[in-house]
């Protein structure tokens, strides 16, 4: 409890940018998440999505909620599907295929899922800000697989083709998320939507793989793919991330105005500049000014910058 309590604040204090369950259990986590002082609940209703890529699969696939919102009724449903939906268009989803997973594909009124799931269906002006289609009720293999909607006759926008699964509730969605790691191969990466910073959320039980997926699908999400790199570096390479975080900074900012002047004809500050320069305060140009755009100056800045970068390496790494 305590440690869950100390990484909520080292949040709220700006001193991380995640929050990651370790082997604490749920509850435990995310009472430090949603307490008053920690001030890392957001507007919108938390919940829980999962994506896996699996062999069987031909595309990955997110499903939601499996852990967060127990059983939740229609109004939370329709938070918890815009939470994914929005996740997906995050990730440049440009059209959603998206799925109401219950027992059968027929409306009974008895089955409060199948009423909620049809009901979901009906909301199109909602879902169109995400070009998303929502089909249901459905069962699973209708989701998932044309061959079984071919055998069933049964026809709708996205049908055997799945992005996303909504769940009817926590006990399905675990069990679905649990059978999937354990019988198909499946790689998954877990994480809660709503709060103001990315929480990985994944099962004390899952490897490794699983939890580095989970990090990165975060800093994506956070909109920062650029950060997921460096994590990725890291962990793996135990590359510095502060050096490899500002590094990857300046590569953007270099992409972009290289991008613009060469597109969209405009001019960066950094090329007026250079323009205005007395040439006796420029490096001798490497030639390369027309390979990259008009008025970008290659000098040999870049070697020698290469050279003491790698003295540098030596004399930290090897000394």
């Amino acid at each position: 409890v305590d440690c869950a309590k100390t990484a909520a604040r080292l949040v709220t204090e700006g001193k991380a940018h995640f929050l990651m369950k370790g082997i604490v259990g749920t509850p435990d986590l995310m009472r430090a998440v949603l307490a008053k002082e920690a001030n890392l609940r957001g507007e919108n209703l938390l919940s829980h999505i999962m994506m896996f890529e699996s062999p069987g699969y031909h595309k990955m696939i997110l499903m939601t909620d499996g852990t967060m919102n127990t059983f939740p009724d229609l109004e939370k449903k329709v938070q918890i599907l815009d939470n994914a939906a929005w996740v997906l268009h995050k990730l440049g989803y440009e059209r959603i295929y998206a799925s109401c997973v219950c027992g059968a594909e027929t409306v009974n009124p008895k089955i409060q899922s199948t009423v909620d799931a049809f009901e979901l269906t009906q909301m199109t002006e909602k879902w169109q800000k995400y070009n998303m289609d929502v089909i249901g009720p459905v069962s699973v293999d209708l989701a998932l697989s044309k061959d079984a909607c071919a055998h069933k006759r049964f026809d709708a926008p996205g049908a055997g083709d799945a992005d996303l699964l909504l769940v009817t509730n926590y006990e399905m969605g675990n069990a679905i998320y649990k059978t999937a790691l354990c019988l198909t191969g499946c790689r998954a990466a877990g994480l809660i939507i709503g709060a103001r910073v990315p929480i990985i959320l994944v099962s004390r039980s899952d490897s490794a793989d699983s939890k580095l997926a989970s990090i990165a699908l975060g800093a994506v999400i956070a909109g920062a793919l650029l950060g997921a790199l460096s994590g990725f570096l890291k962990t793996k390479f135990n590359v510095n991330e502060v050096i490899s975080c500002i590094m990857f900074n300046w590569i953007s900012l270099y992409c972009v105005n290289i991008l613009l002047s060469k597109y969209k004809e405009t001019t960066s500050p950094y090329t007026e500049r250079l323009k205005t320069m007395a040439p006796q305060a420029l490096l001798p140009s490497m030639g390369l000014g027309e390979f990259f755009t008009k008025n970008q100056y290659v000098t040999i800045a870049i070697p020698m910058a290469i050279i003491v970068s790698i003295v540098i390496w030596v004399l930290l790494e090897k000394t």
